[in-house]
């Protein structure tokens, strides 16, 4: 973690964690009864991975599972079949707290969906949906957000803010109460560059977005313009593994899916063929 020194810096912000996470107070509450909050700006730079990459990704992980590991869950190969006595999944966050989230999820995925996936999963029927595009794109991601001012200073105070930010202004709970993340602006980079500032601005000024985030927003554009690209952390790994996290997570909801079916028709073909003799 980079602590608050010479860099990018946000007007009337202060640097909790330097080229990345700035807060400042904010008197911004819908409920005036309520304590100030603190306003947070979150700078990433990340390429957004396309549907291949995260894939492979899956792919590869599936293959060093089957190389390395031992599996945690086995079905018994001349049935074929998953047996919803064996569903023993952990909950998805648990996942989270794994080095590698998608290998700790292989962990516990049925042996014969990771060898399914090692071979090939590109045009398996198993993938209805990847949160990825056809082709990876480089971004500068402003986050801005509002959090009460307990938690801000929880997240300041933790070991790892940029971790505890983040995960606090991404809390569902938080944003239906209009705080947490309310705008995630993404600049998109190309050959090295990134889109004219003025271009930007206009169509911030243009949007119905309450004078304040403008405000805010213009403030971090003023940063990031003024300062290097390459100082902002790189969240390019943070963003495959999320990708491939959810994608793999899919996919075994919908082997349960297939595998349920395939017990039913199971079922059937033996009822048919008692009714027979």
């Amino acid at each position: 973690m980079k602590m608050a020194e010479q860099g990018i810096n946000i007007e009337g912000y202060t640097p909790i964690v330097q080229d990345e996470i700035f807060t400042q107070t904010s008197y911004i509450i819908s409920d005036p009864k309520q304590p100030p909050g603190t306003e947070v700006i979150i700078l990433s730079r990340l390429t957004m991975p396309s549907k291949a990459q995260v894939l492979e990704n899956i792919v590869s992980n599936a293959r060093e599972i089957i190389k390395y590991h031992t599996p945690l869950l086995v079905l018994p190969r001349k049935e074929g079949v998953w047996s919803e006595k064996k569903q023993s999944f952990t909950p998805a966050m648990v996942y989270m707290e794994h080095d590698n989230p998608v290998q700790g999820m292989l962990l516990e995925t049925p042996y014969q969906l990771v060898e399914r996936i090692a071979k090939n999963l590109a045009n398996d029927e198993l993938i209805k949906s990847c949160p990825a595009g056809e082709e990876a794109k480089e971004i500068i991601s402003i986050e801005y957000g509002i959090l009460p001012m307990d938690i801000a200073e929880k997240c300041a105070a933790s070991d790892e803010p940029e971790k505890a930010y983040r995960a606090v202004m991404a809390n569902h709970q938080l944003r239906r109460q209009g705080l947490g993340q309310i705008v995630n602006m993404q600049l998109k980079i190309k050959d090295g560059k990134l889109p004219e500032k003025e271009l930007i601005m206009g169509d911030i000024n243009n949007s119905k977005a309450p004078k304040f985030i403008k405000y805010a927003l213009e403030k971090a554009l003023n940063a990031v313009y003024a300062g290097s690209l390459d100082d902002i952390e790189d969240y390019s790994k943070e963003q495959l593994l999320g990708a491939s996290f959810v994608t793999l997570q899919d996919a075994r909801k919908e082997f349960i899916t297939e595998q349920k079916q395939k017990q039913l028709e199971l079922k059937q073909q033996e009822l048919n063929k008692d009714k027979e003799e």
